[in-house]
């Protein structure tokens, strides 16, 4: 056996000098330490250990020897390729009951030593996993988290709605042959039911070798509901009134003096007729002086109302007139004040026709609200305009199936009194079988470019030329040139 005192600042350092010396298997046979001589005089501190290692054994039990290591080779891990750290540490198993405690408790240490060094200094591998996110690509990585998370809710909420109707049977799958007719009709806003019901009938109704666009114009053209203008009776013992209403902002006033200007100018009447205009609207400031404006282009009187009493005096004075046009304010079909009001007037005006004006960019939802709260005034025709603004027309159909209401005109412009037409089946057939462009005129409107050369088009009506002007000779009292 072999003894050896090995003489250290601290425990671990006499571990070190004991392994070294004596090799794995030395056992600690004493240890003290060394700052507690006389009065803490004349000793060094540290520790003073006493080791011992059989001879014999050893010399079975120790490997060759190697170089020894230096301080940064020890310290260094081992890392792969992969930037993956394969740290190889001394046995850090528990002690056996015949190893010694101090040496146990050395190897432990070394190990804790060991590890702290590896975490202090990273591999490059492992530094560039650990680099921190850039804040542009934490940025753009949450936003698209963000927008991945809305569609997802989006879609779901879809699912959910469309899984019980689809359950219950009140979404029918669109059939092959119209699904391309079936989306047209959704990209000029027609309502999603009505457009999959159209899809369906014609499916159902044409054959296999039938061209579905055909049938479409066909249906199209026999379903649109159009009214014919009024007939002028020149022995009427009272005049035909036709009353424009509506909400605000549709045109009525330039519908009026469009509607008004074909009657008076009429080439097929022998005699030009007698037109009044009556008006209540009172809330637009400049209302009464355009309506007057006009009434001096056209050479018609003018008579302004107040109250439905003033409505029924103007009435009574002008019973010799052929045709009175009678222009209203503007309302909202929610302020139920304006609603009531012009319900009275319309109630002493007795029209002949009460023309609702609409354009053809209001919302179909919106359309629906007005119709419904205009029902008080009883409706009898529609007016749209707005034609040349709008880039669908799908409004025009929604309403007419729905409403039942027949369409009299359609605008087209602000021009005065050109850009007005009488509706046509054909021609609202037309506007919802064109393909929704925008920047496009309303001249350029042609039938929808991709579908088959058998579809032939309506006639283009004719530009209206510009009126000229003309002389009433039966009274030279009441002469007036239109300008």
């Amino acid at each position: 056996m072999r003894v050896k005192k090995f003489h250290a600042k601290d425990m671990p350092e006499a571990m070190k000098m004991v392994k070294a010396e004596l090799g794995p298997d030395a056992i600690i046979l004493h240890s003290r330490d060394r700052n507690k001589g006389f009065l803490g005089l004349f000793m060094g501190r540290g520790v003073e250990v006493t080791a011992a290692v059989d001879t014999k054994e050893t010399k079975k039990s120790l490997p060759p020897p190697s170089p020894p290591e230096t301080a940064s080779a020890r310290a260094a891990p081992h890392s792969s390729k992969g930037g993956k750290i394969d740290v190889k540490l001394t046995d850090t198993s528990l002690p056996s009951r015949e190893e010694n405690p101090l040496l146990a408790l050395s190897k432990k240490l070394e190990a804790e030593n060991k590890v702290k060094e590896i975490l202090h200094s990273p591999s490059p591998g492992l530094s560039d996993a650990i680099k921190p996110i850039d804040a542009e690509a934490e940025k753009n990585l949450s936003e698209r988290l963000r927008k991945m998370e809305s569609q997802l809710q989006k879609l779901t909420g879809m699912i959910e709605h469309l899984v019980p109707a689809f359950a219950a049977g009140e979404i029918p799958a669109v059939p092959t042959r119209t699904r391309a007719l079936y989306n047209h009709l959704l990209e000029q806003d027609v309502d999603e039911h009505l457009a999959l019901s159209i899809a369906v009938y014609i499916a159902d109704t044409t054959d296999e070798a039938d061209d579905v666009w055909t049938a479409l114009k066909s249906y199209l053209t026999t379903q649109i509901p159009v009214a014919s203008p009024i007939e002028l009776d020149f022995n009427a013992k009272r005049p035909k009134v036709l009353m424009l209403v509506g909400p605000t902002g549709v045109g009525k006033t330039t519908t009026l003096a469009k509607i008004s200007a074909q009657y008076r100018y009429a080439p097929d009447l022998r005699i030009r007729p007698k037109i009044v205009f009556v008006t209540a609207d009172l809330y637009r400031l400049a209302a009464v002086e355009q309506l007057h404006k006009y009434s001096e282009i056209l050479g018609v009187e003018l008579e302004v109302t107040y109250s439905p009493e003033e409505v029924q005096k103007a009435l009574a004075k002008h019973k010799d007139a052929h045709l009175i046009f009678f222009d209203t304010a503007g309302a909202s079909q929610r302020n139920l004040p304006q609603m009531s009001t012009l319900a009275a007037i319309a109630e002493a005006a007795q029209p002949t026709e009460v023309h609702l004006v609409l354009s053809a960019t209001t919302k179909y939802s919106d359309a629906v609200d007005i119709v419904e709260h205009f029902k008080e005034i009883h409706p009898t025709r529609m007016i749209f305009t707005k034609i040349d603004e709008s880039t669908t027309f799908g409004i025009l159909l929604n309403t007419i199936k729905k409403f039942n209401l027949p369409i009299a005109y359609l605008t087209t412009g602000q021009n005065v009194p050109e850009d007005i037409e009488t509706a046509r089946p054909e021609r609202i057939a037309k506007l919802l079988l064109t393909k929704p462009t925008a920047n496009r005129s309303i001249e350029d409107l042609a039938a929808r470019p991709d579908t088959p050369s058998s579809i032939s088009q309506p006639p283009a009506a004719p530009p209206p030329q510009p009126l000229e002007p003309k002389i009433v000779t039966e009274d030279k009292a009441d002469e007036k040139t239109s300008s």
